[in-house]
């Protein structure tokens, strides 16, 4: 919920073509709540422009910039700290950034961060004296190969995806841009590399790799196959499903086929299910008819849904599909193979 009482921070000389009474007063009514939802605020900026009269050659970004070099304001932020459940007010030098803090569904404050960075760094460096514990350990009885092929294992998929791309780049850019990751992201997982010793920095290419490891990650490289979108029940789902309906789209969005306005009207009603989640929702087969008009959704629901976060979520897809017209069915495990289910989908 935002603070209704601005900071005012005037310079000598008012920026702004009005008395001081007015510039405050225009300020506040910049500042000012709507009445009906204290997430937005009351007037416009062409609103202000009209009211106060001021001149022509004063456009909307420029008033706006004026009044946020005059005032900040204080906003309470929309959520406790997460670990120390603290409640914290934020300055914020613009309405963007206002109604940001003020909505924030998940926030950890400042000293929290920083306690979290220091652990996980501890926690990286126990782990990385294990390992060269381990290695030790590995090396003496079995060899160097079997240590090798153990942390190969031991990495995640994208750690593994960075160090086979970095053996068959030229350079360290190279690789991080064709797995799609940012440098910063890149760096930090190279950095990880490089303790794991399946890396190391060299002043004429950047980073060389061990004796051997570049042909062995090229046959790894090839070996890689692509996995299934589906798993094995959804595709006994689909299969079922497609010899009834002639158009089925698996895994596809909420957002494709549900209108904005109904997911955020849904979403009033769900608080722990921010927007951005709701982005990233899908069903997991969409029914069409011969039109492409969305008819059904079907959803095949294994036993993680039985988790109550995930319940909320399983709750709210509900709701939204039927809101935008088109129902959710959902199949339990128990109920897969239930042909009067099946029976009932719409055929096209």
């Amino acid at each position: 919920m935002i603070l209704k009482e601005p900071l005012f921070l005037f310079p000598e000389e008012s920026v702004l073509p009005l008395s001081a009474a007015q510039a405050q007063s225009l300020c506040l009514d910049y500042w000012r709540l709507d009445p009906e939802d204290n997430t937005r605020f009351g007037l416009s900026v062409k609103q202000l422009l009209t009211n106060y009269n001021l001149p022509r050659s004063w456009t909307g970004n420029k008033l706006s910039q004026a009044i946020e070099e005059c005032c900040t304001v204080r906003v309470r932020v929309g959520s406790p700290c997460s670990d120390c459940t603290n409640t914290f007010v934020k300055t914020c030098s613009s309405r963007t950034d206002a109604i940001t803090y003020s909505t924030l569904r998940s926030f950890v404050c400042p000293d929290c961060t920083r306690a979290r960075v220091a652990a996980e760094r501890a926690a990286e460096e126990a782990a990385l004296a294990e390992l060269h514990r381990r290695k030790r350990e590995v090396v003496e009885v079995l060899g160097p190969e079997a240590y090798e092929k153990e942390i190969y294992a031991s990495l995640k998929p994208i750690e593994m995806r960075v160090l086979i791309e970095l053996a068959l780049a030229d350079n360290d850019h190279d690789a991080y841009k064709r797995i799609g990751i940012s440098r910063q992201r890149g760096n930090e997982i190279f950095g990880k590399l490089v303790k794991m010793s399946l890396v190391a920095h060299c002043s004429c290419h950047g980073y060389m790799l061990p004796n051997g490891a570049k042909e062995k990650l090229t046959r790894l490289k090839e070996d890689v196959k692509l996995k299934p979108i589906l798993n094995p029940m959804e595709k006994e789902i689909y299969r079922r499903l497609k010899s009834q309906n002639a158009v089925i789209f698996p895994h596809q969005l909420l957002r494709t086929f549900v209108p904005e306005h109904v997911a955020r009207e849904v979403l009033a009603k769900f608080p722990d299910v921010s927007f951005g989640s709701y982005l990233c929702m899908e069903v997991d087969f969409l029914i069409c008819d011969d039109e492409y008009r969305p008819l059904r959704a079907i959803e095949y629901q294994g036993g993680y849904h039985s988790n109550p976060e995930q319940s909320e979520k399983d709750e709210f897809k509900a709701l939204v599909c039927n809101a935008a017209g088109v129902p959710l069915t959902a199949f339990e495990k128990s109920s897969l193979w239930k042909a009067e289910e099946l029976a009932e989908m719409p055929s096209t």
